[in-house]
């Protein structure tokens, strides 16, 4: 099977507007080599075969474990306490092994998922391959709780039960941390599910994700311009399509072999217009042209003619 490589991704913005934009992109690779992406799946078959891209061992293959912030003096104070300004280590698990499963909830002040940074390291690498404030991770942008239901991510309970599906082998130890640039001490609880391993899968691909913020963004009038000319519905920035990688917004630029497996995008618009006619455009190979080219930003979330309350999040 092809894996191809994604080299960038891009939107085409075409509208007067100044938003914010929060893009968490997911990569699986085979290498370390780029430091904010994190691991994910192998497939093999034995006496069962796991979904492409959604499991990567046998009923064979693997104990059950589990590590969690359980209060080991068996009291009901079940929590991590996540320090201000401070990076607390959650867990240190040994390899081989696959992530299976995350669960997390918080407490703490107002807009604390947005405080908190969930990182991760696989085996020995000096840099985190996930590095993303923990509710734009479950899919929970500009600091507030959303229920999802999605494949690798289901929030439950008006987003207060944050989960993630996401399979992450790795072969030594897989280091679990959390940096709190908030004021106040947190409250974190967590489960990390995991099947301990005989040898790790091979290909093994680990796991990233990546955090991105701009504001203003790329592709969008700047603030010197006027808020008549900001509101003004589908006000073009200019009369020409720009279909090149300068001036449009960046989604994910990255190199290697792996698989490319979505984002989460959020955005904070200053202006009463819709802001979402830019086309999607996929750059794959050092491809000078889209090799893959979409309609919309709703359109590649697999909705149409906007966005409206609880569309489904879909994964991309």
């Amino acid at each position: 099977m092809y894996l191809p490589t994604i080299s960038q991704l891009f939107k085409n913005i075409t509208v007067r507007i100044l938003y914010q934009l929060i893009v968490v992109c997911i990569l699986l690779s085979s290498v370390q080599a780029e430091p904010f992406f994190s691991s994910f799946v192998s497939y093999h078959q034995n006496i069962f075969e796991s979904p492409p891209g959604m499991g990567t061992t046998s009923i064979w293959d693997y104990t059950n474990k589990r590590y969690s912030s359980s209060d080991k003096e068996w009291t009901n104070l079940d929590f991590a306490v996540a320090e201000p300004g401070k990076v607390t280590t959650l867990a240190r698990i040994k390899g081989p092994a696959e992530i299976t499963h995350l669960w997390f909830t918080w407490q703490g002040e107002e807009f604390l998922s947005r405080f908190l940074t969930l990182e991760i390291y696989w085996d020995d690498a000096p840099s985190p391959a996930v590095s993303v404030p923990l509710g734009d991770f479950f899919l929970q942008p500009h600091g507030r709780p959303r229920e999802v239901v999605s494949l690798p991510f289901v929030n439950t309970n008006m987003g207060e039960g944050r989960n993630c599906y996401f399979r992450m082998p790795f072969r030594r130890q897989a280091v679990f941390t959390v940096r709190n640039d908030g004021s106040k001490p947190a409250m974190v609880y967590f489960h990390f599910d995991y099947h301990q391993l005989k040898s790790p899968p091979e290909p093994l691909y680990y796991f990233h994700a990546k955090y991105n913020q701009q504001f203003p963004t790329d592709g969008w009038l700047g603030a010197q311009d006027s808020e008549k000319e900001i509101d003004a519905y589908f006000q073009p920035v200019s009369k020409t399509q720009n279909r090149n990688p300068e001036g449009n917004y960046v989604i994910l630029s990255t190199r290697g072999s792996g698989y490319y497996v979505g984002c989460m995008l959020a955005v904070h618009t200053r202006s009463k217009a819709w802001w979402g006619e830019g086309d999607d455009m996929v750059f794959i190979d050092d491809s000078t042209t889209p090799t893959l080219l979409g309609t919309g930003t709703e359109d590649y979330f697999g909705n149409a003619w906007g966005l409206k309350t609880n569309s489904p999040v879909r994964s991309h």
